[in-house]
Order: C-alpha cells, then structure tokens, then sequence
C-alpha cells in the first residue's frame, strides 16, 4: 500500500533529505516519526510539500520526501495578486505528484491549505485531517481592523500573505468558499474532537468520520516539567502565527492588568514573536504607553523543539489567548510536560483541558479572568502542580503514539481495501 501525504512546512526527515530549513510541521514530524517504528514493510510513505526542493524526490527506504513545486513560480501570480492563476500552479503542481507517486492512500494535512482540492478530484482514496478552520477564522479575521491587520501581514511571506492570508481582504472569503466546496466533495474525514465533527458534519453530512488524536513531538512525551518551577513567577505563551486571532490583544490587556494590580514580579516569555516584528512592536508600543517595564517582557522569536521543551521546564504557568483555536498543538505539549496551564473557552479547547481538574480556562478576550486566573495558580502552587499531573496523565493516554499509529494505520487500511473491493 502507497501512502501519499500531503502537508504544509516540512518534517525534521524531510529538511535532512533537501538539506533544506524551513517550518517544522509538528503533527506530521510526529506521525513520520511513528511510522518509522513500524515493523511492517508493505507500507510505503511519500512526503509531499511546497517547502521541499521543487521537483526533487529523495527515497529513503520506505519513505519518499517530495518538493512539489517551485514557489517563485506561485510569488509571480501572488505579486501580481493573480490567485486563481496561483491556485492554478498549484493544483497542476500536486495532480503532478499525484500521478507520478501513484498512491493507493491521500492523507491531506488542513483544509486551509491549497492542496484540499483533492478532495474533490480524488475523493475515494483521500482522507482529509482537520487542523485550522478557514471559515471560522474568516469570521475572527474581520472581526480586527484593518489597520492592524495591514500591519501584521507585513511580517508574512507573499505566499502567507496572499494565498494563506487570514486578516483582511477578499482573498480569505474566497478561499474560504474554496474550501468548503471541495469538503462538501470529501469522503473521509478525520477530526480530533466533537466541535470540528459537528461542524464540518454540517458541511458534509455523507462524509465517513473517523477520530482520533495527534502524534506530539516525541521531546514532550521525553520531558516532564518540574513542580519545583510553579515558585519562579513565570508565564510562557506561545504566539504560532502573527495573526490578529491569535489573541496578542488579550495577552497585552492580561500584562496590564497583573501590573495594575501591583504583581509586577511576573515575568512574560513570548515564543514566537520577535520585538522588531510587526505584532513585537504592537505590544511594546501598548505596553510603554501604560507605563509597563519593558524588562519584564522577553520576545523569543521562533522556537525549536528543544527550546520550547527547555521554557516550558523553566516556567511555573503555561498561557494560551487565541480567539479560535481547534487542538491547539502548544497546550497539548505544556500539559503532556504537566506544566499548569491556563487558555480560553474557543474551539476545541474545552476538549482537551477539563476545568478546575487539567487547568483553568477563561472566557475568550477577558484578561481580568486570565490575570486572576494566571495570579491563582501562582498563589496555590498544590493545585497548579495536581492541575499539571492531572492533564499530563490524560495526554499520556489520549496522544498515546502506537494507538494513535495503529487507529491511522487502520483508516488506511479501511480506504484501500474499499477501494479494492470495488475495482474486483
């Protein structure tokens, strides 16, 4: 059985086979990983993404590593704002892979991403996982100015901007529709939680849906955090892409709040952002104008696996403040690591973290809630530590990888063998 995958950034495999740098992809590195454990020998994997070298395959054994197209091809059209003609690259681009891969199996990695068009053109042999919701985030998108959204996007790459835009103009309502036609067309369908299952089960009612979980990067699975940390008075949170929804907001307004109260001793590590990018300079511009000491403030920039294990072990509260997330992969490392954490009521994060049991969750935009919620757990460092234990002992269960390899494994098995019965 030939499994073609299909997925944005790269996996850690993937930039060794290229000797290229890019975005780890973190679920995908986690599931590669997993099948390299796999004793069997009669699946074979092919690796398809935008940030390999263009038309270059790599074999390794039974892993294939796939750069699908040249993307100053695709910067062209986007300079020119020509969409569909980048689209069109595109698709000509994966048909390509497509053909030349011959799979039996198309796992597609996220909905947003151009390549869901496959869905429709291959919907007998396709399952789709379901990551971010363009829809959904369209919504949260218009809900910002246009102001700070322009201001944002000029951190991203003209392929971020134009193609996988999520802040403003016409482009993400149409790509918005774009992809919701070709999930009306999809066949399998893999969700993670009962949130995205009912809402693309409005979409696509017809669609077989199969749930199971994601394969975390093996670090955190390796790491566990130290109790002994809750005393250091530190909040780490994690920004993953400079977007308006992802919540900067509410962490400026949290900063604010815990100073207006007098706790100034509480130290902030932002890990994604740097202090001379777009979204940096918006919080330090907020930040200075109520008066708030820079020094309290650190921006990480990108992190690495290793460097996210390394401040999630030397933090006492993990903090999440998107306005939409569906499993946000950054919780699910802090609680695997059993780092208390605090992070909104939006999406899908009421089924990863119980209340009062695995952490504590606010609702979204109130940073009085996630100040004093983030302050509680400092002052009651029992029950941060027992919140910690609690989630991790979950999260050790739920993102178990040989369960989670065997549950992919069979879907896989499931589409090939319904696919075979029909041609006999």
């Amino acid at each position: 059985m030939r499994v073609l995958v299909l997925y944005d950034g790269l996996t850690r495999e993937a930039q060794k086979a290229f000797g290229a740098k890019g975005k780890i992809n973190t679920w995908i590195d986690g599931m590669e990983t997993a099948f390299h454990k796999l004793t069997s020998d009669n699946v074979s994997f092919g690796f398809a993404s935008i940030h390999g070298i263009p038309g270059k395959t790599v074999t390794s054994g039974r892993f294939s590593y796939i750069g699908s197209l040249d993307k100053a091809d695709i910067k062209k059209g986007l300079y020119r704002r020509k969409y569909e003609k980048a689209l069109q690259l595109y698709q000509e681009s994966y048909r390509k892979v497509v053909k030349e891969f011959n799979p039996d199996v198309i796992h597609v990695s996220g909905s947003e991403h151009p390549y869901v068009f496959v869905c429709s053109e291959f919907p007998e042999i396709t399952i789709i996982s379901i990551q971010g919701i363009r829809a959904v985030t369209q919504y949260y998108s218009d809900r910002y100015s246009e102001e700070l959204a322009k201001q944002e996007s000029l951190n991203s790459s003209p392929i971020k901007t134009i193609i996988k835009k999520a802040l403003y103009g016409e482009n993400i309502h149409w790509l918005s529709e774009y992809e919701t036609n070709h999930i009306k067309n999809a066949k399998y369908i893999n969700t993670q939680n009962e949130y995205s299952t009912m809402y693309f089960s409005m979409l696509n009612p017809d669609a077989t849906y199969l749930q199971f979980e994601k394969i975390i990067r093996k670090e955190f699975y390796n790491s566990e955090w130290n109790p002994v940390n809750v005393s250091l008075n530190r909040v780490f949170t994690i920004i993953s892409n400079q977007v308006s929804y992802k919540g900067y907001d509410t962490l400026v307004n949290t900063i604010i709040q815990l100073h207006k109260t007098g706790n100034r001793e509480i130290t902030f590590n932002i890990g994604g952002v740097r202090s001379d990018s777009p979204i940096g300079k918006i919080i330090l511009k907020r930040l200075r104008s109520n008066g708030i000491p820079i020094a309290s403030i650190n921006f990480l920039g990108y992190l690495n696996t290793e460097q996210v294990v390394m401040h999630l072990q030397n933090t006492s509260v993990f903090a999440l403040f998107s306005h939409i997330e569906n499993t946000p992969n950054t919780l699910k490392e802090a609680q695997m690591m059993g780092v208390p954490c605090v992070a909104p009521y939006v999406g899908g994060v009421s089924s990863l973290l119980q209340d009062r049991k695995e952490g504590l969750i606010f609702q979204d935009t109130n940073f009085y809630s996630a100040a004093s919620m983030i302050l509680w757990l400092l002052r009651h460092p029992r029950q941060a530590i027992e919140y910690g234990r609690n989630a991790r002992k979950r999260r050790l269960e739920d993102n178990n990888p040989e369960k989670i390899t065997e549950q992919i494994i069979r879907a896989y098995h499931t589409i090939y063998e319904s696919n075979r019965n029909k041609k006999q």
